[in-house]
């Protein structure tokens, strides 16, 4: 995805995250099956975290990546991004 797209994505979405009850975060270790996303967990998390959102955060592993690793791996980002 275009590096400007993207920022402008993050803009756009944080207007919506008032209203946010589930937040299913996607990772793609070992390149995507379809397609792969660099997604910026830690700036994510901070933007939930400026609009109160105490919910879950679910995974979604859709990397090529052994799911043995992969998911792990996955959650440790996940964990170190909305733990800050």
């Amino acid at each position: 995805m275009d590096k400007e797209l993207t920022l402008l994505s993050y803009d756009i979405n944080q207007r919506t995250f008032r209203w946010t009850i589930q937040v299913q975060a996607k990772t793609y270790y070992g390149g995507g099956l379809r397609y792969s996303l660099d997604l910026d967990y830690p700036r994510i998390a901070k933007m939930l975290a400026k609009h109160k959102y105490q919910g879950y955060v679910s995974l979604e592993f859709e990397g090529n990546e052994d799911p043995a690793t992969g998911i792990p791996e996955s959650l440790a980002i996940l964990q170190g991004a909305f733990r800050a």
